[in-house]
């Protein structure tokens, strides 16, 4: 009898060290399972692009502001922003500069950007609702007549070719200065495109910003105080 109740003790201890065990066992799986996912979370935390945001509060100061030097122009602009230019040494490409608040915009992808003066430049795909692109471009006031000619011609090509809701508004000319005209529209793409118009009596220019429709960091005011700290230093410019 003694025999037998030993027996079924050992059995019973053997039993229960088996079940503890098991139990032992699907408590460290599941711990492991809960630890595994709690790292797949961390890394998918890690790894999860993160939507860059573009300087777009400025100083309004030009006092503040840096200057670009380059042999045929001076141009002041936002110290947050940066100068970019394509390698003048890639065959195949426009030369072309812009200011923008992304340092990484592919000016090289869009190196015609510049040439799309006030227009819809379809090609180009902002990044998100804070970049800014800012570009200039220059011909001779000569190819219309006069400054005022070249502002008229800009405004009415705008209004009658480019976008029938576009605005435009000609400034005029500030303590005999040049004659300068602002124009507004927003594109089918939701892309606004604002533009500064500067007349001289040689060359006219035009500064072209790019946003989308909902940013707000830039106005007239602002490409005033850049097209008029554009500065050209050949001696003939007037």
């Amino acid at each position: 009898m003694k025999k037998y109740i030993l027996s079924t003790l050992v059995v019973l201890v053997a039993i229960l060290a088996l079940g503890g065990w098991l139990w032992y066992g699907k408590q460290k799986e599941n711990q492991l399972q809960m630890e595994q996912k709690q790292q797949e979370t961390r890394n998918t935390t890690q790894t999860a692009p993160q939507e860059t945001s573009f300087v777009t509060n400025v100083d309004s100061d030009v006092n503040h502001w840096q200057t670009k030097e380059t042999e045929f122009f001076s141009i002041k602009f936002p110290k947050e922003w940066y100068w970019l230019e394509t390698p003048p040494e890639k065959p195949g490409y426009f030369g072309a500069n812009a200011i923008s608040n992304n340092p990484n915009f592919p000016l090289l992808k869009y190196s015609d950007i510049g040439m799309a003066t006030a227009s819809d430049y379809s090609p180009l795909v902002l990044t998100n609702d804070t970049e800014v692109v800012v570009t200039d471009h220059g011909w001779p006031t000569s190819n219309s007549g006069t400054p005022l000619d070249s502002i008229n011609w800009q405004i009415e090509r705008v209004k009658k070719d480019v976008n029938p809701n576009g605005k435009c508004d000609a400034i005029g000319n500030v303590k005999n200065g040049p004659l300068t005209a602002y124009c507004s529209f927003v594109t089918e793409n939701h892309q606004k495109v604002q533009t500064y118009y500067i007349a001289y009596n040689t060359m006219t220019f035009a500064f072209t910003a790019r946003t989308t429709e909902k940013n707000t960091s830039v106005n007239k005011d602002l490409l005033e105080k850049i097209a008029k700290n554009f500065i050209v230093k050949s001696k003939s410019f007037n």
